[in-house]
């Protein structure tokens, strides 16, 4: 098992999207990923992304950047909601652990999900 980190995905661009689309949906399959926040502007976008690296990572843990804690609405543009709402009722907040020939880590404050 290895472990990733990447942050500032920024997926509301096209580019950066299709980086995230294109990583493998096998070679990472026993791998963890943290995502160090920044993924997305909007609720939508940012649905999307974290979707599809759970299909594409083992484990993958979210630390909130500035732009995942005030998404923008999909349906008015000047609403701005809070993506901490998305996490507390989809997620699991609980600590978790994740070992590998007896080498432990422990995610205190970030979800699995």
């Amino acid at each position: 098992m290895k472990v990733f980190t990447v942050s500032d995905l920024h997926t509301d661009y096209a580019a950066n999207m299709e980086w995230v689309k294109g990583l493998s949906s096998s070679l990472y399959q026993p791998d963890t990923l943290i995502v160090a926040g920044d993924v997305a502007d909007t609720l939508h976008t940012f649905t999307i992304t974290m979707s599809i690296l759970k299909e594409k990572f083992q484990h993958v843990f979210f630390v909130p950047g500035n732009h995942d804690l005030w998404c923008k609405s999909s349906e008015d543009s000047h609403v701005r909601k809070n993506c901490a709402l998305f996490h507390r009722s989809h997620r699991n907040f609980a600590p978790a652990s994740i070992s590998s020939h007896n080498n432990m880590i422990r995610f205190i404050f970030s979800p699995e999900l």
